[in-house]
């Protein structure tokens, strides 16, 4: 028997043998779809889809354009060979997707392989099997779809998506793979600038690589986007990074140098501390 492959991140698509239906007659019917696919085995009430699919619209005329839609994703099934009769059940007062057949669906798989690595305790064996997870997430979900749920599920998705980011990540640090946990605190930045405890652990990341021009970089980019976006200053503990790194720079620098080097080493150290007492002293400039 075939099974039914669905890839719900990015652009939803489905596979039935070699069948593939990558576009849908209409909207609703992808819409609906879409929602019986992360909602299935369940009996929905019609009645609670139309004003999923229609909220706004007068009942009489949504009841009809709902029954065109179903009509619509039955004939779209058994096109593919998948009967609709193996999949779609209804009543008068209630409608199921419940798939007789396989069904794989990448956005339950990255669901549960990301519940899988929480439950081993093995640091490295937990790592690789987040990125496993990570590699299904092709895309937000369900593209071009705006509904209401939807957004809702698209953002709880990409909030899991993150935590698993930075769980790799900070696996990475523990094992001492500086360089690739930088990677993945740039990726998640790319995502969500404004995460401090990420750019402070970037801070860490550079530090432990020797790159504290990086390290200091890194700094000042997350005050500005602080000051700028939520006008607020660092907090004291990404203070105290920065300095230490600044400390430990100056020391590297001096040691052995001449005095002239060690001046304008100084100064430097200087003109940095400068600026970020300017900062804190002065926040809404």
């Amino acid at each position: 028997m075939n099974s039914l492959q669905v890839l719900g991140f990015g652009k939803l698509q489905l596979q039935y043998g070699d069948q593939i239906v990558a576009t849908f007659p209409t909207r609703q019917v992808e819409e609906l779809l879409g929602f019986f696919l992360l909602n299935q085995g369940a009996h929905h009430g019609r009645e609670k889809l139309i004003t999923l699919l229609w909220p706004h619209s007068d009942p009489d005329k949504a009841r009809g354009r709902f029954s065109t839609a179903l009509w619509r994703l039955r004939a779209m099934f058994n096109e593919l060979g998948a009967p609709a009769d193996s999949c779609l059940h209804a009543t008068r007062e209630w409608v199921a997707f419940a798939p007789s057949y396989p069904l794989q669906i990448d956005v339950e798989q990255f669901q549960q392989t990301i519940l899988q690595a929480e439950s081993l305790t093995s640091g490295s064996d937990r790592e690789r099997v987040l990125i496993d997870a990570l590699a299904l997430y092709k895309g937000e979900l369900y593209e071009g779809i705006y509904s209401d749920w939807c957004l809702a599920e698209r953002e709880r998705l990409a909030r899991l998506r993150l935590r698993a980011m930075g769980q790799v990540m900070a696996s990475c640090q523990r094992r001492g793979a500086f360089d690739r946990a930088a990677e993945w605190g740039q990726a998640i930045l790319a995502e969500d600038p404004l995460r401090e405890e990420v750019h402070r652990a970037l801070m860490h990341c550079y530090r432990n690589l020797s790159q504290y021009g990086r390290a200091i970089t890194q700094f000042q980019q997350c005050a500005q986007l602080l000051q700028e976006e939520l006008a607020v200053l660092p907090l004291p503990e990404t203070i105290a990074v920065y300095q230490e790194i600044m400390t430990e720079r100056l020391q590297k620098v001096t040691a052995g140098q001449p005095n002239t080097a060690i001046q304008t080493a100084f100064a430097n150290f200087q003109q940095a501390a400068n600026q970020l007492n300017t900062l804190l002293n002065n926040p809404e400039t």
